[in-house]
């Protein structure tokens, strides 16, 4: 019996599997770093352009504006195309986000904001500063030598 295809299909499946699996904890791990620099909840934020987007969870995206500030944004409820689209939008009354706007994906999908944390990217910037030059000092320290 020929399983050739087969094999080449559930090595296939694990392939993408294991892919998965790094997305996942890529997110989780960029979540988890998140949160621990986002403050208290907030009602809303003014901005009027933003400048990039990251989606950190099935519920949860961080907005970057124009101004180098970032909110942890998270959902009512899990936006299952999150992960995947190529385009997100939020609207916006007046300039402001609030709990009661929406993030737009792919020009169809609507996903209710339930909370808004600004994260503070001062404080997050320092902290990686550090860490790298910490990195960067264990990483050339002289280490001696036995005899």
């Amino acid at each position: 019996m020929w399983v050739g295809p087969r094999i080449g299909v559930l090595a296939g499946v694990l392939v993408l599997s294991g892919c998965a699996a790094h997305v996942q904890l890529r997110r989780e791990n960029a979540l988890a770093q998140y949160q621990r620099y986002a403050g208290p909840p907030i009602e809303q934020f003014h901005a009027y352009r933003f400048s990039s987007w990251e989606v950190v969870g099935d519920a949860q995206v961080v907005i970057w504006t124009e101004f180098r500030d970032a909110y942890l944004l998270t959902l009512w409820k899990p936006c299952p195309e999150l992960g995947f689209t190529n385009y997100l939008a939020v609207t916006t009354t007046v300039g402001s986000v609030s709990r009661f706007e929406k993030i737009l994906i792919e020009h169809h999908t609507e996903c209710m904001i339930d909370e808004i944390r600004r994260i503070n990217t001062d404080q997050m910037r320092k902290d990686r500063a550090a860490e790298k030059a910490q990195q960067k000092s264990a990483a050339t320290a002289v280490k001696p030598v036995s005899l």
